[in-house]
Formats: C-alpha cells, structure tokens, sequence
C-alpha cells in the first residue's frame, strides 16, 4: 500500500441525487452543503474508508429529511497523488443496517480523523433530522429545502416542527427529537418561561428578525475542538440587543437573556470507542481534563482548560434552572447518539439581560468622598499655583505645617515629583531599575496566568510551550516577587541602620510610616473594586473576572488594611497579589529582631541572622517533604494540589523569609561599605562571581524544567530540595548584582540598571502593581469571542496592558500615594522634633 504524507482534505461536498419518498422526480436544488476539515489520510483506501463514513453519516440524515435516495460525497483533496477529478467513493446503503458492523469495520485506522469528521456530520443530521413532517403531502425536495433553511442558519432547527396549531407531530423524526423535544418543553414549571419558549419557536418559524436573532446568537458546533477552541461565546451583543415586541398589544413580551452554560463531557462507558474518546477530550483540554475542578471561580492560580461553555440566548423570563433542566433532559435522549455523557450546568449569576443601571447604597458613598477628595485635590492645586504667584511677585511668606499639607496634594506638585530624574542622597540607584523590570516580569506572570482563562481557538498552544525550554523563563517566573523581598530587605536594613546610628529609630514611629505610606493607595483600589469596577463593562465572564472580585473586597477588604488576608481567608482575596504586601508588612515588623543585634553586637548579631535564614530555608523544605507538596507551580498539577500549594507554600510569610533576610543581610553589608567606602574585590573575584550569579540565576530558572512536564514522575526529595532552596538561591544570585553594582564592580549592567529614566518608573512601581492585575482581569472578563493567540499576539497584548496600567498608575501616584507620602514626611519629622525637644529639655541626673 502506498503511503502519503502531507494531503489534507480541502473539503466535503454533499451531493443530493434520486427520487423524494412519494416517488416524485426531485428538481434541482440549491447548491450543495460543504463542510471544511483538515485530515490527512494516509492512501487512496483511507480515502475511501472515510468516505464511507461520510456517506453514512449523511445517508442517516437525508433519510430522516424524507429522502431515500443516494448519495454521494466528493472528497477534493490538494493535489497529486489523488485522482483529478475528485475521488468519488460509491455507498452501499445496505451498510446502514448494521450499525455497530459498519463502524467495527473502518476503525481500524486514523481514529481521530474519522472521530471529528463524524463529529461534524453528526451535527448536519441533528440539524436535517429533527426536521419534522409537518405536511405528510411535502415532498422531500420541500423537506429538505426546509432543512437546508435551518442548516443556513446553524444551529438546532425548529423550521417545520410546529404546525399552525404550535404542536408536534408525533414520530417526526427516525431520531425521535421532536416528540420528546416537545414532552421536554411541556413540562417546563415556569409558566412564562414555557410560553416564551413556544413563542420564540413559532416566531422562528415565521422567520421574526427578533427570533433569528436569538437563534443567531447562540452557541454553534466550533472547529477546532482537538486545539482546545472548547468554549464558544456565541454573540453576546447580539443576545442583549433582542426585543421580543408583540405588536397587537403594543408591549415587549421579554428581552434576549444571555446564559453562559458549563458542559460536563465523558465517554459513556457503554461506548465502543470510550478510550479513544477519552483521549480526546484530553486533548481537547491540554491534557487537564481529570485535573480540573470546574465549578471553582476564576482565580488566576487556576489555570482553566477543561472547561466546555456554550452560550444560550433564551427569554429573559426563563432562570438558570429552566435552562439546565431543559438542557439535560435533551442531553439524555442524544447521548447514545453520541458516545458521550454531556450534562449542563447553567447559574444566574452567569446569565446575562440588558437592564438599567442600578447603584447601591456603597457606591453613592464612595462616589460622595470620591467627589470631596478630587475637589480637595482641585483646591490643593490653586493653592500651590496661588503661593507661586506670590513668591515670583515677592508677597511669598514662609511656609507653615497646614500649608505644607495642603501642597503636598497639589497635583502639579506631584507630577513633578514623580517626573523628576534625581536621587535622594544615600539612594542605591541600581534598585531603581531592578524594581520596574521586575514589576514588568510580575504583570507578565499573571498576565499568562489570565491567559489560561480566556477562550482561544489553539489552546493547547499554551500547554505545548511548557515543552519549550527557552519559555522557562516565563513559565517559571513566580519568582519575580522574591526579588521584591530581597529588595525590601535591602532598604528596610539600609535605612534602619542608619536611624540606628543617628539614634532616631522609633519601632512605633516607623510602623507608622509604613502604614500611612501604602494604606492610602491600597484602600483607594479596594474601594474601587468594591464599588465601581463593576459598572466599567460587561462580558460573558464577567461575573468570574468582575464580580467575583468585586464580592471578595466587600466582605474581606477589612482583612487586606490589616495586613493578614495571606493568612484569613487566602482563597477569597480581595485584589489577589495582595498577599504580598501583608507578608511583606510582617516581615518589616520583624526586621528589627535581626537588625539591631548586627549593629550592637555584630559577632552574635551574624550568628542569629545565619541561624534565621536557616531556619527560613528549612521551613518550606520540610513542609514539602512532609505533606508531598509539590516544588513549583505548574499546569500538570490537579487543582486542589494548585490550591494546596498556593495555601501552605505560596502565600504564608513563614513559607518566604528568606529572600527578605538575604536583604536584611545585604543591607547590613551595604550600610558598611557607605560608612568605609572600602570594597576592595579583586577583579578575577568579581568576575568569577559574576559568572556563579548568572549561573545560578538561569540553574533556578531552566532547572525545573523536567519537573513540569505532564510525564514528569514526582519525586519528593526533588521536590522538597528544589521548593526548600531555590528563592534562597535565587536572593544571593540578584543580591551579588545590588552589591557589584553599588560598590564599583557593575559596569555596564550598573549603568543601565541606574539610568535616570528609571527614576520616574520606579516611583510607579507600588501603583502599578496595585492596579495591574485590574486590569487584566477586566481584559479577561469582557472578552466575547474565542481568537486564535500566538506569541506575537501575547506580547501585543501585554504591551497594551502594560500601557494601560502605568496611566491608571500615574493616576492613583499624583492623588494617593505621592501626597500620603509627603503628609507621612511632614508628620513623622514633626514628630521627631518634638521628642527631641523633650530629650533637650529633659533634666540630667547629678553623678
């Protein structure tokens, strides 16, 4: 037999030929129906073998349209070695008398593209075989010209099932759908609900623009299913735009509702084919199939795949209820048809009608201080503007306390401030470009995590690039908020040293500006998601994206400004990076535990920060050890491990002391090397150190590359070795940088890490990664149509979202935190100038 490689099929044409069912010659009909697929047969034999699928797949359909005639089917193939013209396979028809025989006898080969050819045939006879008799006297060239007006339309059929009468004929269809279709509807318990369905029918019928429209809205059979386009949105514009308007009592009987149904789909047990179809469904899912709890909400942390949604668009006097009920009982009478088990599951928060606005007590609130605080910010702004016109025309006085507050929200002051390229005195510069870059790296990291969310035509594209080992980087790039640790031990070290040494540490004074530095900023964005961020849009997702994010900061904002929401309630967060900032306030509070003993008792001091950052490396090692956690997250792990992982090994601030110590640590040495100016390295040191960096660096990131792929078998001490050391080994590799870098040996990489245009990036960093993650769930939720993604498509679109969050960025910096930072400055030096007062004036004891 003669192999060939690399045909495809360009297309299946159905052509009708013979004599209807009441023995009348059939005329001419319309041209025939085609249906494009891509398979690729392996001979001339294969060829016929699929064609003889095709022909019984069709044969069962026209039969059931009132034809009993044969037919045949072109299959055009690209080119040589194939026949020209077309390959045309003769059907015997006898073989319809053997169901089960027929297919025993061509499955043999080529599974999967028989499979998926039958697949979309089988949906042309649903669509012709439910075409009922409604006139025993129509031909079945008038059925079939009904069934082809159906077919056009694409979706299940209701043309001819209904007489005048609005009832169906009894034993319509070889398939039967249209007796127990109407037992189905019959027995709806919402009353309207039943009414408005059979008026939507009898409406489509009559070809009411406003019931194509409904039917033109609903889901359709997608192509590509084995590339994981599994989630077809319909048209939801189009499902809200509908108006059903009865003109004989001039009122609008009900509005299009948009419902988002979830498909559970197996292999019925009893199925020939039940491997092979379960293999497929693995396919379609990227593998995720049995690894995904599908009713959870759409967090990040989930990826999503296996997920089937279709939408709906049915009367808006119909519930979820209505539509799963009627959709499962219509399920059961086609799942034999099928080889598969499919039950719906439909919920109202997921069903979707065009209403008017309607604002909450909440958002009258936030919107009355909303509108004070940006009137205030007005009249800060005249002010500041009013006080320079005095000085340039010498009316100038100096400044007091209150007028220094009331400048600190001038918005021209802070854009200035923001825009500014000048260091403070002391500042490590190179921190400044580490921290946008890794700010980026982090919007990145959840931006793949949205990803997983969002309905594509090739998702399978996603779980094909854990196999790319140059794509680690960005498949294993959790690590980026442990370079925020390290960083944020750095400073805190650094500047608690130096208040140590001007003997102006205060513990209580500086967990004060801690928290007026980031609250101001953080209760904004909370109020907002609370509030307004629902109001912004809509979208087929949006209650998972949206509302459910909006729910979470109006029952658990409380948790998140007392910095403990990594700890209470870790998987309903209000704003989900969050967690960071709450172990990140932790671990400030405890800095001075192990900073005070290296500045009053050095030797003893390096001995407890060693034995600290120990402990902090043991502590993960050992849970992972225990509990069989895994090392890192990824996409072949089932969801409640994800959720396990992301509990007890993510989030915790015990489970991520040791990137913030390795700070603490580097700050101390930093500190030293301001107040000696000695850093003597030889340069064969630097660079060997630099090389043992960038190693590590890349041995952190490429090195669990075998641990996430889908065939990885898992081994706990692997496990327990790489989740217990790698974010302490990843701090001393990014920690080598700062410290080359601030004390002479960082050359070009200093250079660029310290450019003055990151000033003005940095200062944005905190604002943008409070709205970030925003503004990917918005882009996420108002999606309304699955599109094809690729690389370029991904770094398009993060580019675009990167855009969009740096002006929101610029917004919440020049309102929020540059004036709660300057009010934090103001207070806290007004403070320490009247405690030192009090020392001054305090009377010294005689010796």
């Amino acid at each position: 037999m003669t192999r060939f490689s690399g045909q495809m099929f360009q297309g299946i044409a159905l052509t009708i030929d013979g004599t209807s069912d009441n023995g009348k010659e059939k005329p001419p009909l319309v041209q025939p129906t085609e249906i494009r697929t891509s398979i690729s047969p392996s001979s001339e034999v294969e060829l016929n073998t699929i064609s003889a699928l095709a022909n019984y797949a069709t044969e069962a359909g026209l039969s059931s349209c009132g034809l009993d005639s044969f037919a045949k089917v072109e299959v055009k193939c690209s080119g040589p070695p194939f026949s020209n013209p077309p390959l045309q396979h003769a059907f015997d028809p006898t073989e319809l008398d053997n169901r089960q025989g027929f297919l025993a006898r061509h499955s043999t080969r080529h599974d999967y593209e028989r499979a998926m050819l039958l697949l979309k045939l089988l949906f042309l006879v649903i669509q012709c075989g439910v075409i009922a008799g409604d006139d025993d006297n129509s031909s079945g060239t008038e059925k079939f010209t009904r069934s082809r007006k159906n077919v056009l339309l694409g979706s299940l059929p209701y043309d001819g099932v209904w007489d005048s009468g609005g009832y169906i004929e009894e034993g319509a269809s070889v398939l039967g759908l249209p007796s127990f279709l109407e037992q189905v509807l019959s027995d709806i318990e919402n009353v309207r609900c039943r009414n408005d369905t059979f008026l939507f029918l009898q409406e489509l019928q009559n070809l009411s623009t406003w019931a194509v429209q409904m039917l033109d809205a609903t889901s359709k059979m997608p192509s590509g299913l084995l590339f994981g386009n599994i989630k077809d949105l319909g048209n939801y514009d189009e499902c809200l735009a509908v108006r059903a308007f009865s003109e004989e009592e001039n009122r609008e009987d009900f509005r299009g509702q948009y419902c988002l149904v979830k498909l559970e789909v197996y292999s019925s047990q009893d199925s020939l084919n039940a491997h092979k179809i379960d293999q497929f469904l693995q396919t379609m899912t990227g593998g995720r199939k049995f690894l995904e709890d599908t009713d959870r909400k759409g967090l990040a942390y989930f990826p999503s795949f296996a997920k089937f949604e279709w939408s709906v668009c049915l009367p808006s006097t119909c519930s979820a209820d209505d539509l799963q009920w009627t959709l499962n009982n219509v399920l059961r009478n086609v799942d034999h048809l099928l080889g598969l088990h499919v039950s719906a599951k439909a919920n109202n928060n997921h069903c979707y009608v065009a209403s008017s606005l309607r604002l909450q007590t909440r958002d009258f609130v936030i919107g009355a201080v909303a509108i004070l605080f940006f009137l205030f910010l007005g009249l800060a702004s005249a002010y500041e503007l009013f006080s320079k016109w005095k000085q340039k025309n010498e009316m100038f006085t100096k400044e007091g306390s209150y007028s220094k507050l009331l400048i600190a929200f001038s918005i021209p002051n802070n854009v200035k401030k923001l825009l500014s390229l000048e260091a403070p005195p002391g500042t490590i510069t190179c921190i400044d470009g580490i921290r946008f870059l890794t700010i980026l790296w982090v919007i990145f990291t959840h931006k793949i995590f949205c990803l997983t969310l969002e309905p594509w035509t090739n998702k399978v594209f996603l779980m094909d690039s854990v196999k790319e080992l140059l794509k680690m980087p960005l498949l294993n790039s959790m690590l980026d908020v442990d370079t925020f640790f390290l960083i944020g031990g750095v400073v805190r070290s650094y500047n608690l040293l130096r208040e140590l040494d001007a003997h102006r540490f205060n513990y209580f004074i500086s967990f004060f500006q801690r928290y007026l530095r980031l609250t101001p900023a953080y209760a904004a964005m909370i109020a907002v998601f609370a509030t307004v961020y629902v109001y912004l849009g809509s979208g087929p997702g949006w209650h998972n994206g949206v509302e459910h994010q909006s729910e979470m900061c109006r029952e658990n904002w409380l948790w998140n400004i007392l910095y403990v929401n990594n700890y209470v309630d870790s998987n309903r967060k209000c704003m989900l990076q969050t967690w960071y900032l709450s172990a990140d306030m932790h671990l400030f509070l405890f800095a001075p535990l192990l900073v005070y003993p290296l500045w009053k008792w050095p030797k003893l001091g390096k001995v407890v920060m060693v034995t600290a950052i120990s402990v902090s490396v043991t502590i993960p090692l050992a849970t992972i050890y225990i509990y069989n956690y895994p090392g890192v997250h990824y996409s072949s792990l089932h969801d409640d491990l994800l959720s396990d992982y992301a509990q007890y090994i993510y989030y915790p601030t015990h489970q991520r002391m040791s990137p913030y110590f390795v700070g603490l640590a580097l700050g101390y040495i930093l500190h030293g090397y301001r107040n000696t100016k000695k850093c003597t390295i030889p340069k064969w040191v630097s660079i060997f150190f630099w090389g043992l960096s960038l190693t590590t660096l890349a041995a952190v990131i490429f090195g669990p590359y075998e641990m996430i792929q889908f065939d990885h078998q898992y081994d706990v001490i692997e496990s327990s070795i790489y989740g217990g050391v790698h974010r302490f080994a990843w701090a001393i590799a990014v920690g080598w940088i700062v410290l080359a870098c601030s004390s002479g040996h960082g050359g070009l990489i200093n250079k660029g890490l310290s450019a003055r245009l990151f000033r003005p990036l940095s200062r944005l960093s905190y604002c943008i990664f409070l709205t970030h993650l925003g503004v990917l769930h918005y882009g996420v939720s108002r999606i309304k149509s699955a599109r094809y993604m690729d690389d370029y498509n991904i770094v398009h679109d993060f580019a675009g979202d990167v855009t969009v969050t740096v002006v929101l960025s610029v917004i919440l910096y020049v309102t929020f935190e540059s004036p709660f930072l300057a009010v934090t400055k103001i207070l806290t030096d007004k403070i320490n100038k009247i405690r030192q007062q009090e020392n001054n004036n305090m009377i010294k004891p005689v010796v």
